[in-house]
């Protein structure tokens, strides 16, 4: 079933020394034989907007073991579309009081219990920033409410939680210095609103870090993702990266960050923009930190390249078994060389 609209939407422990993935050269891209990288396990996190932010809710609850943060931008508690496209494009979007927050969380440690998703102690001690806009019309902001009320019963303690829900914003990743005007809801679903979503997600997830400045658009690497995928189902062929100078030696331990595009912003649909203009690689090249950016497709029932957060590839959508849950999963530990998640 199509969109109505364009819904965009551990082992914490020890750093490790790890041998990655084969790149692939663009008219941009150098290429590079193999990538070694020093990858800390405590640091990796996630984030997303829209579809992509459902799909990091899934990614950080189902691997919480593993996901230390989550930025999550128009998005909804943990499996609210219970596999159904209905519950999906109604209580998940529009209609927030539909969405019974205790049952989900009780559905969560069911989850677990029976061994689908990570156990729920791996998100006591997780940092989490909730972003919504007063303007959006595709996910009512009383759905992140919900969102915030769904985290608060697994964090331990409402500190490690931050959101901002006062910013007159469409349906759109929000930027200090790209986009459309704050209000306007179209391609590419980057808005300007005066503020730096990207670096608010990552400034909470991992604290004081140091000043966001120009990054090199030869250091974003495209992998071949196919690789990774087993199905393929509702992914891209391709995949991209971004290391920063000081990440590509291995002589410095690198945080990793996963950012989920949403709905009709994949590489087929706005080429690159997301990737370069999302704001994520200006903080990531004067901290330390690499950038993956997995790449969604169309497919059927899937005509807007979102992440699949209603079932569209299989009921498993939402547990460590899921399609693009495993497709990420083997991305994230092909890149590292080690199984980080």
């Amino acid at each position: 079933l199509p969109l109505p609209l364009p819904l965009l939407f551990s082992m914490k422990a020890f750093p490790v020394f790890v041998l990655g993935l084969v790149v692939l050269a663009t008219a941009r891209v150098q290429t590079v034989e193999s990538a070694t990288y020093n990858i800390d396990e405590t640091a990796v996190s996630v984030s997303g907007l829209s579809s992509g932010a459902f799909m990091a809710v899934q990614f950080h609850v189902a691997f919480s073991k593993s996901i230390m943060g989550a930025g999550i931008f128009a998005g909804g508690p943990f499996y609210c579309s219970h596999g159904s496209v209905g519950d999906a494009f109604s209580a998940c979007m529009y209609v927030p009081n539909m969405l019974d927050v205790s049952k989900l969380i009780e559905s969560t440690k069911e989850f677990a219990k029976d061994g689908k998703i990570d156990t729920t102690d791996g998100l006591k001690g997780d940092r989490v920033f909730l972003f919504s806009g007063t303007k959006d019309s595709i996910v009512n902001p009383g759905v992140m409410q919900k969102l915030q009320e769904y985290y608060k019963a697994f964090l331990d303690s409402e500190g490690q939680m931050d959101s901002k829900f006062d910013v007159p914003a469409q349906h759109a990743m929000v930027t200090n210095d790209y986009g459309n005007s704050c209000e306007t809801l179209g391609d590419p679903f980057i808005n300007n609103c005066d503020v730096d979503g990207a670096g608010l997600t990552l400034q909470h997830i991992y604290g004081s870090l140091n000043p966001a400045t120009d990054f090199d658009e030869n250091d974003i690497l495209e992998f071949d993702q196919s690789q990774y995928v087993q199905s393929g189902e509702g992914m891209g062929t391709k995949g991209f990266l971004y290391v920063p100078p000081s990440c590509k030696d291995g002589s410095h331990t690198c945080r990793l960050h996963i950012a989920f595009h949403g709905c009709k912003q994949s590489l087929n649909q706005i080429d690159e923009t997301f990737i370069l203009h999302a704001g994520y690689n200006k903080w990531a090249a004067n901290n330390d930190m690499i950038v993956i950016y997995p790449q969604a497709d169309t497919c059927s029932g899937n005509p807007n390249a979102c992440w699949d957060w209603w079932g569209y590839t299989n009921q498993d959508f939402a547990f460590q078994t899921g399609v693009q849950m495993d497709a990420v999963r083997r991305i994230i530990n092909g890149i590292t060389g080690k199984n980080v998640v």
